[in-house]
C-alpha cells in the first residue's frame, strides 16, 4: 500500500504523541481513572512526581464532580488515596491540583450488574492509517457503548492518547486505565464488575482465560473469537454466549 500525505501526516502525529507523553515534567501530577458500582467504594489514586523519581509528601486538592474537594498527601512512593462511594451511575470527571500543577481523571460509575467490555487501545490505534476501518471502529464503539461501560486498556501509548481518542469518538461511557495484565481483570472482578468482553492482542485475550468473557481478537488463536474487522464487533459481544469457543475462526 502506497503511503499518501494524509496517512503519512496521521502517523507523525501518533508517534508526536507516544513521545510527548512519554517526556518528563519537571514536576508532575496524574490522576488516574477509575471504575467503581454505584453505592460501592472506590479508591482513587493521584501521584506526585519530579523528573524521573516520585515526589512524596506533597499535597493534592482532589475535587470529584458535585463533591467538596478533599485534601490528600502523597507518600513516599507519591502516590496518594482517597476512598470515595459514587451513589449513582454515570461518568464523573476528577479534577487535582497541586501547587500550579493541575490534572484530570475520569470515574465510570456503573449500575450493579452493568457489564463491562474491555478493549485494548493498541488495537483502536492501528486503525488511524485506514480511514474507513477507522470509522467502523468509531461507530462499533458507539454501538457498544449504548448497552455497556467501557473500559479501555492501553500497553504501550498511555493514557492521555487513549483519552484523547476516547474523545475524538464522542465516547461518554468510556474511560482508560494503563495494562496490568491478568491484574487489571481480577481487580475489575473483586470490585463486582461483571466483564462482558475483552478485545485486542493475543496478550490481552490470553490474560481474559480465567474471566469467563468473551475474548474477541483480529488474528487466529484458539479460544478467540476471530473479527475481520471493527464492524463484526459488536454483534459479537451481543450475541448470547455459548461457553468457551473452540479453535479461533
Amino acid at each position: 500500500m502506497t503511503a499518501t500525505p494524509r496517512r503519512i501526516g496521521i502517523l507523525i502525529g501518533v508517534l508526536l504523541g507516544v513521545l510527548s507523553a512519554a517526556a518528563p515534567a519537571p514536576a508532575g501530577l496524574e490522576v488516574g481513572d477509575a471504575v467503581a458500582v454505584a453505592g460501592r467504594p472506590v479508591t482513587l489514586a493521584v501521584r506526585t512526581t519530579a523528573f524521573f523519581a516520585a515526589a512524596g509528601g506533597k499535597r493534592v486538592t482532589l475535587t470529584i464532580a458535585g463533591e467538596k474537594p478533599v485534601e490528600i498527601l502523597t507518600g513516599g512512593d507519591g502516590f496518594g488515596y482517597f476512598r470515595f462511594r459514587p451513589e449513582a451511575p454515570g461518568r464523573l470527571e476528577l479534577a487535582a491540583r497541586a501547587g500550579n500543577q493541575h490534572a484530570s481523571g475520569r470515574l465510570l460509575v456503573l449500575a450493579p450488574g452493568e457489564p463491562l467490555v474491555v478493549i485494548e487501545m493498541e488495537s483502536v490505534l492501528k486503525t488511524a492509517l485506514r480511514p474507513e476501518e477507522s470509522a467502523a471502529c468509531r461507530a462499533a464503539l458507539q454501538r457498544l457503548e449504548r448497552s455497556f461501560g467501557l473500559l479501555f486498556v492501553t500497553r504501550f501509548f498511555g493514557r492521555e492518547i487513549a483519552r484523547r481518542r476516547i474523545e475524538q469518538d464522542g465516547l461518554t461511557r468510556a474511560v482508560a486505565l494503563s495494562w496490568r495484565g491478568g491484574t487489571t481483570l481480577r481487580r475489575l472482578s473483586e470490585t463486582g464488575i461483571p466483564i462482558a468482553a475483552v478485545i485486542g492482542s493475543g496478550e490481552v485475550t490470553a490474560a481474559a482465560r480465567e474471566t469467563g468473557a468473551k475474548r474477541i481478537g483480529f488474528e487466529k488463536e484458539p479460544g478467540v473469537e476471530r473479527a475481520s474487522g471493527w464492524s463484526e464487533i459488536p454483534a459479537l459481544v451481543e450475541a448470547p454466549s455459548s461457553g468457551e469457543t473452540g479453535p479461533g475462526r
